[in-house]
């Protein structure tokens, strides 16, 4: 749907809706004027707002107490809906705007305990940051409060208004990417535990490698104890399908993110370069919010990310420091079951001594309905959650309560970091495992792995433990200045994609990491530019937005090249033979670029899914849905080493298979596949016209009016360049993406910061009806890049000022 059609079914819906529900839309303009001016008895001093072609935010005051009211006063413009929507997630409100069918959803949430974990962080916060969080929040409220009349446009759909925000809001809002590891976590221990009961330990190391030796050599030998709690019917993961998506979604959902920096002795003009696009679900609007902070007496300059209800930014550069982040992926959370008593009001603790469950009691508000009373059940392990194993206590760091756990004061500093030594002390306090790349003006390059990182007594978190002998106790907090951290590398450069970082085998850090495909090329292009026009001794800001947009997969090298030769040499038969050799022979020539002009990505792509298919699904069944990602290292290794692996074998036939049978078997289904849906003119299989981008709105179950998107992408999950295809589903493939770089930049570090480049996904503004809600989208799509404004005095001579706060003093 183009976007005026959009605008006017979108006017059309809110007409019907004011007609037959009686609110007031109060939607008169989807912009403001193009110039205000508003006094605000808050501020101390006057507050100057320009917005460039784009809708994005330039604020300029006086000091960092009205810099950051008029943040939040301006992101709360933006973002109204958004930000109660995260809210809600935070809280366990949904049902309060989406009505009683979010119950279930609700209660999860309150057992998760976000909210709970932020109250408790309130009081480590000092003053000084207090008085951060206390003006933002009163820029917030003082939006809300001004547009009491006139609410986001999907609040007055939905006729409900957005609530005042306080102190606890905006602490919890730091945990809500932690929350979404954690949901898959705890989903990968149940997936591993059903995989080791199904297969053995033996053949569940096979389909899920280990590389962690003491981890593997535990699970080798693992005794399973039988889990006597009957299966729940209130499965957590499943009641996280409404806002997150189905369950492999969530299981897969952080598995991408590019990351690096170069040092200025490997590039054009001797200063580092630091380059960032985190991979996330594409939303409408996004996720993240562009903004630009600057004091007029230039103490403070911030350009970059942040999230709608945090203050600062969170990606981006201060006047010294530029830092780009990755999801670091390490295991934080652990599932234990525990003995109960006949009525579950007691638990069993070092097979010893019984305990009484806690029980905190909350109301949950419910749409046109009376409040419901939920009690979260507490053990000393965490809250007690329902899964398809039954009930188990969630063990989480964000829970625990070190003295460390001090997130906002990590944000703070870094914020105000002079140099990388600041900057690394900085990530001291963070409870979420990042990996940072950051560089300084002086020169200087760094790498650091954040977040707590337990260290447990056996069985390193990969399955659910018993809780109630005491054998499987964390002990303790991995020491921060153990963790990884390197400073100006005789590499030049330092990387990161979600894969291991830290490749010691010093302590257990996780086992769900991406596969080093995009690392890999990474590297390989800044080390000796394979494939790839770049003098890679030295690299230009151009180098490295090209390199952001590079669409080569490793995953080729890997799966093709072993088995085109079998391919080629197969004599076919069958209604399509003819075409699959002249497949082959395209997959032969190919370059291995997923361009969504050819059509040889698409050929690639489902050949990918159908190998894996072959292999296992006589074996995996239904669990086969949450290995097609993981499954294309392990093949690949197979396929080169040991062509007679028992895998291979179709335990449905008489005959035993081997890698060739499922090679060429895994081609034929490719070929008819694409036959039966896209029918035998391979121009319909071009990637572009399969593989599209979208970016959904929250709503998307109601409406698809809000969602932005529909244009062919390039590239794929392994590729620099991510745009992660759905994937298959009842032998269905769905090409389209709804994952990629929701924003890049590329920034010299360097004392005047004048060559600043970046793209983002979604417009600046949340309203349907605002021109800036999607004309980012079209910069994004076609992979252009836009020059950031640096200073003031460029930004006072190129934008038109758009709202002039006047303060309480003012005249």
């Amino acid at each position: 749907m183009n976007k005026f059609l959009r605008k006017i079914v979108v006017y059309f819906l809110i007409t019907i809706l004011t007609l037959t529900m009686g609110f007031y839309a109060g939607i008169k303009n989807a912009e403001d004027s193009n110039y205000q001016e508003l006094n605000l008895p808050q501020l101390k001093e006057d507050v100057k707002v320009y917005r460039d072609e784009y809708g994005v935010p330039y604020i300029i005051a006086k000091n960092i107490d009205d810099q950051v009211f008029v943040q939040g006063y301006e992101i709360t413009r933006d973002r109204t809906f958004q930000m109660e929507y995260y809210r809600s997630l935070i809280n366990g409100e949904f049902s309060r705007i989406l009505g009683e069918s979010m119950i279930e959803t609700d209660m999860a949430l309150r057992d998760m305990g976000l909210k709970r974990a932020a109250l408790s962080m309130l009081d480590k916060i000092n003053p000084v940051q207090m008085k951060i969080i206390e003006s933002y929040t009163d820029g917030v409220n003082a939006y809300l409060k001004d547009h009491i009349d006139n609410q986001a446009m999907e609040l007055q759909l939905l006729g409900v208004k957005a609530k005042p925000w306080g102190a606890a809001d905006v602490v919890a809002m730091g945990s809500i990417v932690a929350f979404s590891w954690a949901l898959g976590g705890m989903f990968e221990e149940l997936l591993r535990l059903k995989v080791h009961r199904n297969f053995g330990n033996e053949k569940a190391l096979e389909l899920f490698p280990v590389n962690y030796p003491p981890a593997y050599d535990f699970l080798k030998n693992v005794d399973h104890e039988l889990i006597d709690n009957s299966a729940s019917d209130n499965n957590i993961l499943e009641a996280m399908v409404p806002i997150l998506g189905d369950i492999n979604t969530i299981f897969q959902n952080n598995l991408m993110s590019n990351n690096w920096v170069i040092s200025g002795n490997k590039t054009t003009t001797g200063n580092p370069i630091v380059a960032n696009d985190p991979h996330q679900s594409l939303e409408a609007p996004g996720i993240w919010y562009r903004v630009n902070l600057f004091l007029d007496d230039d103490s403070l300059t911030l350009q970059g990310m942040t999230f709608p209800g945090i203050p600062l930014i969170t990606f981006g550069r201060n006047k010294y420091v530029a830092w780009g982040i990755t999801a670091g992926l390490h295991d934080s959370t652990d599932l234990f079951y525990l003995k109960q008593n006949i009525d579950g009001s007691k638990y069993l603790v070092n097979n010893t001594e019984w305990i009484d469950f806690e029980y905190i009691e909350t109301s949950i508000p419910v749409k046109g309905k009376a409040d419901i009373k939920h009690n979260t059940k507490l053990s000393i392990y965490g809250p007690m959650i329902d899964t398809d194993e039954g009930e188990m206590a969630m063990r989480w760091t964000l829970h625990e309560g070190y003295a460390r756990d001090q997130s906002f004061k990590s944000l703070i500093d870094f914020n105000f970091a002079k140099n990388v030594d600041e900057f690394h002390d900085a990530i001291r306090y963070l409870l979420t495992g990042f990996n940072f790349v950051f560089a300084d003006i002086e020169g200087n390059i760094a790498s650091q792995v954040s977040g707590f990182l337990p260290i447990r007594k056996i069985g390193n978190g990969l399955l659910p433990q018993n809780g109630s002998n005491g054998k499987n106790d964390w002990i303790g907090l991995v020491p921060y200045d153990d963790q990884y951290f390197i400073k100006n590398p005789i590499t030049g450069y330092l990387a990161t994609a979600n894969e291991r970082v830290d490749s010691r085998e010093q302590f257990f850090i996780g086992e769900s990491f991406a596969l080093s495909y995009r690392d890999d090329r990474i590297s390989e292009i800044i080390e000796n530019g394979t494939d790839f026009e770049i003098d890679h001794n030295y690299i230009s800001v151009e180098d490295n937005k090209r390199i952001q947009l590079d669409v080569k997969t490793l995953v080729a090298d890997d799966l093709l090249a072993p088995v085109i030769d079998v391919l080629q040499s197969y004599k076919f038969t069958g209604v399509n033979a003819a075409l699959v050799e002249d497949v082959v022979d395209l997959l032969s020539n190919w370059d291995h670029r997923l361009n969504k002009d050819e059509i040889a990505p698409t050929v690639y792509t489902t050949y990918r899914y159908m190998l894996t298919k072959v292999t296992f699904e006589d074996e995996l069944g239904d669990m086969l849905d949450y290995y097609y990602y993981s499954s294309v290292r392990t093949l690949a290794d197979w396929i080169k080493d040991n062509r007679t692996i028992h895998w291979f074998d179709d335990n449905r036939t008489s005959k035993i298979e081997s890698a060739n049978d499922m090679v060429i078997s895994a081609m034929e289904r490719t070929v008819n596949y694409l036959v039966s849906e896209y029918g035998e003119d391979i121009d319909n299989w071009v990637y572009g016209r399969l593989h599209r981008v979208y970016l959904i709105h929250p709503l998307n179950s109601v409406t698809s009016i809000f969602n932005i998107g529909g244009d062919p992408i390039s590239g794929g999950i392994f590729t620099i360049l991510s745009s992660t295809e759905r994937g298959m589903r009842d032998d269905k493939i769905d090409f389209s993406s709804r994952k990629a770089p929701y924003f890049r930049f590329v920034i010299e570090v360097e004392p005047t910061w004048s060559n600043e480049w970046g793209a983002v996904s979604s417009g600046a503004s949340g309203n349907p009806l605002s021109k800036h809600y999607s004309d980012a989208y079209e910069s994004w799509v076609q992979n252009k890049y836009d020059l950031w404004l640096n200073n003031i005095d460029d930004i006072e001579n190129t934008l038109t000022l758009k709202i002039f706060y006047t303060g309480g003093n003012s005249n």
